[in-house]
């Protein structure tokens, strides 16, 4: 892979905590457009994500009792965490598209009698 996508996928994950810290970073936050964003560009890798994050979350939420003045870092650690899994994932499932696409671009291309775009 290019530099320029290595350092696009970096800065992706790197958006995707900062995002999560954002969102679920304090017990008093809402989420907010933070949390909006977060999920919209975890997509898809979220969807099947989404069975890691709510039990892992909610475990995280009753271990430490943070809705009751306890500890929020574990909290926000298991976010992180698992959105990082799903941003990585992301990537992931981006680069095997864009190399199927190239594959199919580079037969297209190489078929007599066919035009190459």
């Amino acid at each position: 892979m290019e530099l320029r996508g290595r350092v696009a996928s970096s800065l992706y994950v790197v958006a995707v905590v900062a995002l999560t810290v954002a969102a679920f970073g304090s017990r008093d936050a809402d989420g907010g457009p933070a949390e909006v964003v977060l999920l919209v560009i975890t997509l898809p890798a979220l969807i099947p994500g989404l069975l890691v994050l709510y039990p892992a979350a909610a475990t995280a939420w009753h271990l430490t009792n943070a809705d009751d003045g306890g500890p929020m870092w574990p909290v926000t650690l298991t976010y992180v965490v698992v959105f990082t899994a799903i941003a990585v994932l992301d990537v992931v499932l981006a680069r095997a598209a864009l190399r199927h696409l190239a594959t199919r671009r580079a037969r297209r291309g190489s078929r007599p009698g066919q035009p190459a775009g």
